[in-house]
């Protein structure tokens, strides 16, 4: 369960000058708004939890598209964009509560460094190559395999992956939530 001091908390961690969502609404409004609206949220948030289920309008985002890189060229194409989906404030908040709450079943390998905060490729090639250069260094010879997965997410059947975060026992509640047609966290 969630309390207003988590909620609180979050608000104020959130990050300032982010574009608002369809309802108009920024973090700032969070920040400066009157503390029951913690209150309101925490009750209407651990409602959501025991029943899962989240409002209609948590779901509901517009898709920016944002340049990954300018290599210079005139033509772009869709490839060179990555979409960055603009959520409710509201929304944004009971995602970061559920993280915060529920942060030890999503642990991943030491070894992923997609999707994780503060790593990159640039990080997995590092760990690569000193590890190549340990084997070569010790006069061995070595071989590499690599494979693109970079759609692996999004072709993958999700119901597996609600599956795995059950045998980590994380609360049917969430998972019920993840499956919920309009219901998206």
């Amino acid at each position: 369960m969630f309390d207003v001091g988590l909620l609180s908390n979050l608000a104020m961690k959130m990050g300032t000058g982010k574009a608002a969502g369809l309802d108009g609404l920024t973090s700032e409004h969070l920040k400066n708004s009157h503390p029951i609206i913690f209150t309101i949220l925490c009750k209407l948030f651990n409602q959501c939890l025991m029943i899962g289920w989240t409002p209609p309008a948590f779901s509901v985002s517009y898709t920016v598209p944002i340049l990954k890189r300018d290599d210079g060229s005139r033509s772009l194409s869709v490839s060179n964009f990555r979409g960055i989906s603009i959520n409710c404030v509201f929304s944004k908040l009971f995602k970061m509560a559920i993280l915060s709450r529920f942060s030890s079943y999503f642990a991943t390998s030491d070894l992923q460094f997609g999707f994780k905060k503060k790593l990159s490729c640039s990080h997995a090639i590092y760990r690569i190559r000193n590890i190549v250069d340990h084997y070569i260094r010790g006069q061995s010879s070595v071989s590499l395999c690599f494979v693109d997965l970079s759609k692996a997410f999004d072709k993958m059947n999700h119901y597996a992956l609600f599956l795995k975060l059950l045998k980590r026992k994380l609360p049917i509640q969430i998972v019920d939530i993840g499956l919920r047609p309009h219901s998206h966290v």
